[in-house]
Parts: C-alpha cells; structure tokens; sequence
C-alpha cells in the first residue's frame, strides 16, 4: 500500500497536483498528463477508470468529483474539494453500504470539536449530496447521512450600526461600494449578488440608488 497524502488529500488515488498540472500514475508507474484544469483532468481520470465498479466510497468520491463538481460555481468547487479531501481521508477505503448514520454523525462531532460547528455542517451538507447521487449510481440502497441532523449555530445576537457600515464603506474600493448598496436596496444575500449579471439590470435602475446624488439609504445589516 503506498504512503498516505500529506496533501492535496482531495485529489483521487494516483493522481498528483506538480507545478499547477494534473498527473496520474498507474499501477505500472507510468505517468499520464492530465492538463492544467481540475475539471478536465478529472474527466481524463474517470474516462480511465469508468467501468470501475463503485465498490468503495473512494471510488463514489472519484465519480462525483468527475461528475458533479465541475458543474458546480468555482468558489463552491474549491470549498467542495476540500470536504471531499476530509471524506475520503475517513471513509475512502470503506464499502458505500457499510457507512452508517451512526460513523456519519461521530464524524460530525468530531469535525465541530476540531474545526466548528458551520465547518462540520458544510461537510455534512456535501456528504448527504454525495449520497443522495450514490443511491442514483447503485452504489446504496439508501442515503445514510439524511438521518444526521445538522448541529445548531447560534443565530447573531447584534445589528451592524449605521456608524459601523459607514467606516466600511468609506474605505471599500468603488465595486465592494455598489455592491453594499445593492444588498442595503434589495435585502439580497451574497451569493445572489455575486450571481447578478449586467443583463439583469433594467435601464432606470440608477435612479434608486444613491450613486448619481451621493447619498447613502440608512440601513441596519446583521452582523
């Protein structure tokens, strides 16, 4: 058995990261290029080992990385590949069918003791997704990681004061500026704002923002 991954604990078994490109060594020990993108190279990868049957969670954890990351935001690959890389270090050489709620809800505990309760709970959030698409693949009967709750967080017990949006906004270069004033307009969370396009902006938009006159509308934002 070869050496345990000090890093890049993400990437599938053979394949390494070497100066920003992608390589894969078989079993013979010859080395195949897989270019410069992870979603590429996990394409090449998977095209590789497609008739590998899903008999370990590792290989459930390949299959998706080929399959479902790369459909995902780039921001949310990169967090995706960092739960995965923590999956695969507990549960890669394990059988799908033998993870059970049980396994799932220790890991949970044991990643809020170590990392916080919203960490655990984006590991838990990306473990249920992998299920839900190995029940699809056969590679479960069931999804095991729906029965684990996720760990409650303490809801902000404060407001940001209109002072305190005022000292960030006078420091924020002119984008981060447009976009607290669009979150202040329109009560959009960061995501959706990061997700709007200029086609999605209508011709009298200005007139109800404070960028022609200066002003800024008051506002009290969570903090």
């Amino acid at each position: 058995m070869g050496r345990r991954r000090t890093h890049d604990k993400h990437l599938p078994r053979g394949v390494t990261l070497e100066w920003g490109t992608y390589y894969f060594r078989g079993p013979d020990r010859q080395r195949s290029n897989l270019g410069r993108d992870f979603a590429e190279a996990m394409r090449q990868y998977g095209e590789l080992f497609r008739e590998t049957p899903l008999t370990t969670f590792g290989a459930v954890l390949d299959r998706y990385m080929n399959e479902i990351t790369p459909k995902k935001a780039s921001r949310t690959q990169t967090d995706e590949r960092g739960y995965i890389g923590t999956l695969r270090s507990v549960f890669g050489g394990m059988t799908p069918r033998s993870i059970t709620p049980v396994m799932i809800a220790q890991l949970r505990d044991k990643l809020a003791a170590k990392s916080g309760s919203v960490q655990a709970n984006h590991h838990l959030k990306t473990l249920k997704h992998v299920f839900k698409v190995a029940t699809e693949w056969g590679a479960v009967l069931s999804n095991p990681a729906r029965e684990v709750s996720k760990i409650k967080t303490k809801p902000r017990e404060r407001y940001v004061t209109d002072d305190e949006l005022a000292a960030v906004y006078a420091k924020a270069r002119p984008m981060i500026q447009v976009a607290i004033d669009l979150a202040v307009l329109t009560g959009l969370r960061r995501g959706d704002l990061l997700a709007l396009t200029k086609n999605q902006l209508k011709g009298r938009w200005r007139e109800h923002s404070h960028i022609e006159d200066g002003t800024r509308p008051h506002h009290r934002a969570h903090a």
